[in-house]
């Protein structure tokens, strides 16, 4: 069995344990205590980093896509990636979008907002070091937080970029839901790729912290629902799109009419002649 170490508070974690759960590979999750990134992670893979997939036979695999890709390969059904050029670049785009510029909402939802302490202390306190008391375990998460916010910055989030990327957050809280409406998933009947990274960055950070987790069902009702059945919550939602699919469950090639198995291979063909 494959063990996934991690933990509740991570993006890239819960995009994996969601890969995980849709292909129906067995694998047991293991809490990334203090503890934990002593004793294995720092040792096998050189820094406290999760999530790690432990595979059966002991190797050792760090970052979310890597974790995918590899297991695309071990378990190549259902395919997560679809194979018509276009579908296949833009689910790897949103992977891409996601797990880089997603990040700028997900730090500042959590990390700029003083109402979301209380929670953070608690979840940070419970899982780094369980067997610490209530008192302990809220001082030790009390420097994890000023650590995490001194980030800030550094990235770009600050008081001149706090309303632009809020904006671009409810405005793309706004698109989803407009998608969702019509399709369960990005790209048509079933899950791809950039479907586990935004929910794991979704799920972890702005559903359900405070302030973003209230923002989200408040404002895009539709999109924490998502939310919740891609982490298996609501298992026989979503099952129907307005839009026809195809037999693997994508969207229908008159979607994308130059969407076809033979595309690329035409248009190097065609890029091949003299003008």
């Amino acid at each position: 069995m494959y063990q996934l170490i991690g933990g509740e508070l991570s993006p890239y974690t819960a995009k994996v344990c969601f890969y995980l759960r849709h292909k129906n590979i067995a694998f047991e999750p293991v809490q990334a205590t203090a503890e934990v990134y002593m004793n294995f992670v720092r040792p096998r893979v050189g820094w406290n980093i999760i999530p790690v997939l432990v595979t059966p036979e002991k190797d050792v695999i760090q970052d979310s896509t890597d974790i995918i890709s590899i297991l695309e390969k071990r378990h190549p059904s259902p395919s997560v990636l679809p194979q018509t050029p276009k579908q296949k670049i833009v689910s790897l785009l949103l992977e891409m979008f996601v797990d880089e510029w997603i990040i700028m909402p997900v730090m500042h939802y959590r990390w700029s907002f003083p109402e979301n302490l209380p929670f953070l202390k608690e979840e940070f306190g419970r899982i780094s070091f369980p067997s610490l008391s209530v008192q302990d375990r809220n001082e030790v998460a009390e420097k994890i937080y000023s650590k995490f916010k001194g980030f800030l910055p550094i990235i770009g989030i600050t008081d001149k970029s706090r309303q632009a990327i809020e904006e671009s957050w409810k405005a793309l809280l706004d698109e989803l839901t407009a998608h969702f409406d019509k399709h369960p998933y990005f790209l048509g009947g079933k899950p791809c790729v950039g479907d586990f990274a935004f929910a794991g960055m979704a799920y972890a950070h702005l559903y359900r912290d405070p302030v973003p987790g209230y923002l989200m069902k408040t404002r895009a009702p539709l999109v924490a629902a998502w939310v919740e059945n891609m982490n298996g919550h609501l298992p026989h939602a979503n099952k129907l799109s307005l839009h026809e699919v195809t037999e693997d469950g994508w969207l229908m090639r008159e979607d994308l009419p130059e969407d076809s198995r033979d595309f690329c291979a035409g248009d190097a063909k065609r890029n091949s002649q003299p003008d």
